[in-house]
């Protein structure tokens, strides 16, 4: 798997996200593709995190994933990008997240995503859905 091959898959789960396509985003992690989760220290399934169904999603009206770079190697890409929306109640949210994709031995899917922001930032989000 190349690089750019990497970078692809990337791109294509946070455009599958962004545009709320779950089916296509679900296609692109593996079956037993995890999230983990930096504040509780623990791996939750990822499926059920990007699924249109789960909670999170609606109590969103818009997400953005904004000033996207790419750095990969062969079977790991490094995210670094700007998680921006609007909440249903007209709130809006902003703050940067670095997250690591770990590919899939063929390189076509997903098997691990970490996400990294900071705890005042997780914090200022959870106020901002809970209003």
């Amino acid at each position: 798997m190349t690089q750019e091959n990497a970078i692809r898959v990337a791109k294509s789960f946070y455009d599958a996200v962004e545009q709320r396509n779950f089916d296509t985003a679900s296609e692109i992690l593996h079956s037993e593709s995890t999230v983990w989760n930096e504040h509780e220290r623990s791996d939750h399934p990822a499926r059920p995190v990007f699924n249109g169904s789960h909670p999170l999603w609606s109590a969103l009206a818009e997400f953005r994933y904004t000033e996207r770079k790419y750095m990969a190697t062969d079977h790991e890409v490094t995210v670094e990008y700007v998680a921006r929306g609007t909440t249903v109640r007209g709130r809006q949210f902003a703050f940067p997240v670095t997250a690591r994709l770990f590919l899939t031995s063929d390189g076509r899917g997903i098997r691990r995503i970490e996400e990294f922001f900071g705890l005042a930032d997780s914090a200022a989000f959870q106020e901002v859905l809970a209003d």
